[in-house]
């Protein structure tokens, strides 16, 4: 492993860069998934009247 060579240093912290990002944007994904937990209910109509019960 070439730990005096600058490139390996700098492909390396870009490889980890790259790897951080994907990471947070699982993270924030999930988060945004787990957070959607208020819904809505709506009632189906046809042509805007209530259907007959």
């Amino acid at each position: 492993m070439p730990l005096n060579d600058w490139q390996f240093w700098a492909v390396t912290g870009i490889a980890a860069l790259a790897v951080g990002f994907g990471l947070w944007r699982v993270i924030v994904a999930v988060r945004r998934a787990t957070s959607r937990r208020h819904e809505t209910s709506v009632t189906l109509t046809v042509e805007r009247e209530k259907p007959a019960k």
